[in-house]
């Protein structure tokens, strides 16, 4: 860069004393010190928790033994062949044999008829011939004899026994009692005729009233009889039809259960094959699961380490803070001194027409020098360390560092450690920054000296 251009007047004498006398001994002695490098940490090593977290990263089980368990059960499924479902057999049907022969109802036999013509009625005539006839005829006789007597009596007491008239009287009396005795018997014959008559009649009756009775009741036990073989032939039938139906309903639902069976088991067989590829899907999540649990874990170790390693790194960043603060102090009371020397009236003293560093003047004659230096010198912040800002101008940032060993192998003999950082300017003066044929930037600092100096 070029050196700025200044206008000089007579100082007066008390300020050409007191940068003699305090002013450039101090910036002598400035020039003179030896670098002090930071020998602290920069960078805040891993946390604790971080090296734990970094030690379960190298022991996490990746699962590689479930999942091929769970791969396994997945192949072996792959294969599955249920057993085919056979369908149920149906028993022959029963058949229902025929119910035996009803005996038909037999009619009883005829009943016969009793003739009066043919019936004897001397058991119902005797008991009138022998008793009641004959007491008649007994009495009948006792009167007639009575009479008799009676009219021999009256007949010796008219004188007249022996006499034509008695024999006449005794044969009319007679004669009398023999048409009554005609009469009397006859009609008792008749009568006892009659009775014998009715008395067979009504034996007749009750026989025959038997016969119908007895054939009554043989028709209605046979009718009953008949009923009974046919309610039983039905018995028969229905319990046979019965038992045939169960028989065949028996046979349905033995063969409904065996088919029943058959897929429950055929379905038992899908659904054993469906837990073993569900338990092997479970295997699976389990183990991703638990992975993935435990690189939580793990993150949220290192996250806890990050905060106490940030904690360590903004110390280690205050420890540096501090040590370039103690390192800048004597410059800073350099400005300070420099500062008072300027207090003078306007137009009396040094006068810069323009000061493009401001209060920079500490660094001044760096910048003169690099000024002088050829155009683009190495100025790439990979060649640098210990970087340190020490102003802006137009919004150029200025910095003080240290060469790394790369940097010493590249920069020019003597290049000041005073200046910008190439890819900074490279975003706002992408001009006046090129890159070196060994890949690093380099700064037109005579070029950006008179962008922002004149």
């Amino acid at each position: 860069m070029g050196s700025t251009t200044t206008e000089t007047s007579k100082l007066p004498q008390w300020q050409e004393d007191f940068i003699r006398e305090n002013i450039l001994p101090r910036g002598v002695a400035i020039a003179d010190q030896e670098y002090t490098p930071y020998t602290g940490e920069m960078v805040a090593g891993m946390s604790d928790l971080q090296n734990q977290a970094l030690a379960g990263y190298g022991n996490l089980n990746m699962g590689g033994q479930t999942y091929d368990q769970a791969i396994g059960v997945q192949q072996g499924l792959s294969g599955f062949s249920p057993t085919d479902m056979a369908a149920a057999q149906l028993g022959g049907a029963q058949t229902m044999q025929g119910a035996g022969a009803v005996n038909a109802a037999m009619a009883p036999g005829q009943i016969g008829v009793n003739q009066l013509a043919t019936t004897n009625f001397d058991p119902y005539m005797s008991p009138y011939t022998q008793n009641v006839i004959n007491r008649s005829l007994q009495t009948l006789g006792g009167a007639q004899e009575q009479a008799l007597n009676t009219m021999g009596a009256q007949a010796t007491a008219a004188g007249a026994f022996g006499g034509s008239r008695q024999g006449v009287a005794e044969a009319a009396t007679r004669e009398a009692y023999g048409k009554q005795a005609a009469d009397l018997i006859a009609g008792l014959q008749e009568k006892a005729y009659t009775q014998a008559l009715q008395s067979g009649q009504f034996d007749i009756g009750n026989v025959q009233q038997a016969r119908g009775m007895q054939s009554g009741q043989q028709m209605t036990a046979n009718t009953l009889g008949q009923q009974a073989r046919e309610a039983a032939a039905a018995r028969d039938q229905a319990a046979r039809s019965g038992n045939m139906a169960a028989a065949n309903q028996f046979a349905i639902q033995q063969a409904q259960f065996e088919q029943a069976a058959n897929a429950a088991n055929y379905q038992g067989q899908f659904g054993a094959a469906d837990i073993q590829g569900r338990a092997a899907n479970a295997m699976g999540a389990l183990a991703g699961d638990r992975l993935q649990s435990e690189l939580s874990g793990l993150g949220a170790q290192m996250a806890a380490g990050d905060q106490v390693r940030a904690l360590e790194q903004a110390q280690l960043q205050a420890d540096y803070a501090a040590f370039e603060q103690e390192q800048a102090y004597p410059l800073t009371q350099l400005n300070a001194l420099l500062a008072a020397g300027a207090g003078v009236p306007q137009g009396l003293g040094t006068v810069s027409t323009r000061d493009p560093f401001g209060g920079l003047r500490a660094v001044g004659s760096l910048m003169e020098g690099a000024g002088s230096l050829a155009t683009g010198m190495n100025s790439d912040i990979r060649l640098k360390k210990n970087i340190t800002p020490v102003g802006s101008q137009a919004g150029v940032n200025f910095y003080t560092w240290d060469w790394n060993e790369a940097g010493e192998n590249v920069a020019h003999e003597g290049q000041p450690r005073f200046g910008v950082m190439a890819q900074e300017l490279e975003a706002t003066h992408p001009d006046l920054v090129v890159i070196g044929d060994d890949g690093y930037r380099r700064v037109k600092y005579d070029e950006l000296y008179k962008r922002i100096g004149r």
